[in-house]
């Protein structure tokens, strides 16, 4: 899922799920812990890849195509 950040990746699933466990312990509500933390991992995700995804173009100027209009 997301490239080059699996161990901050996996880090991320272990700290998530273990709160979880924590919560669960002590509410005894499974599906409703787990999906919140399904949820919340998943907007990790998105907001880590979509960072990672701006500063790649950024710093990937020499990659970019030139404007057509610049070409002439």
């Amino acid at each position: 899922m997301m490239k080059s950040t699996a161990l901050a990746s996996l880090v991320t699933v272990w700290e998530v799920t273990g709160v979880a466990q924590r919560l669960i312990s002590q509410t005894y509500r499974t599906m409703e812990v787990f999906l919140c933390a399904a949820i919340i991992y998943l907007v990790l995700n998105f907001i880590i890849l979509q960072a990672m995804s701006l500063l790649e173009y950024s710093l990937s100027r020499h990659r970019r195509a030139i404007p057509p209009a610049l070409k002439a």
